[in-house]
């Protein structure tokens, strides 16, 4: 039971924290679990196709000293991923953001394909229709964890540390 005078943000976090799945992919090996291997920061890849909303993220990531690329929307999140290219050509990503509901190709979509591939990097799904289904379904997908909007990009800030510090 929530307590009296509860504007609603508690139960908001309580949701999030139910969809914390800390396991990685399989066969994903992030350079942050070997420390010295890497001195560069993290990557992380963000895939919005709200503009207002990949700038405000890209720049609490870069803030917080993440190198961030920005993707419009799951397609172009794909052609950086895409596998099929040399090594020196693929962008070298450690953790992807997604929204779910983007023309063309939807958050859940890309955690289906990233089920299929070995390498894809732990994804954090977010979203502003968070029902109970797509929270299982990204769950079962594999998802880092699940954000509804509007969430806290503290809390958003605070797992991505956790999936790859600094």
């Amino acid at each position: 039971m929530l307590p009296a005078g509860n504007p609603g943000g508690q139960l908001a976090h309580a949701k999030e924290d139910i969809m914390v799945n800390a396991v990685q992919p399989a066969g994903f090996k992030s350079p942050q679990a070997e420390p010295g291997l890497r001195t560069e920061p993290p990557v992380v890849l963000v895939a919005e196709d709200d503009a207002a909303m990949r700038t405000l993220l890209g720049r609490v990531l870069r803030t917080a000293g993440y190198d961030v690329l920005e993707c419009r929307d799951g397609w172009e999140l794909l052609d950086v991923m895409d596998a099929s290219l040399p090594d020196t050509a693929r962008a070298r990503v450690d953790l992807v953001i997604t929204d779910n509901r983007m023309p063309g190709i939807t958050g859940l979509d890309l955690l289906a394909l990233g089920q299929a591939t070995r390498d894809f990097p732990p994804t954090i799904l977010i979203t502003a229709f968070g029902d109970v289904d797509t929270h299982a379904e990204a769950r079962a997908s594999g998802a880092v964890c699940v954000f509804d909007k509007p969430f806290d990009l503290d809390r958003l800030l605070d797992r991505v540390k956790s999936v790859v510090p600094l």
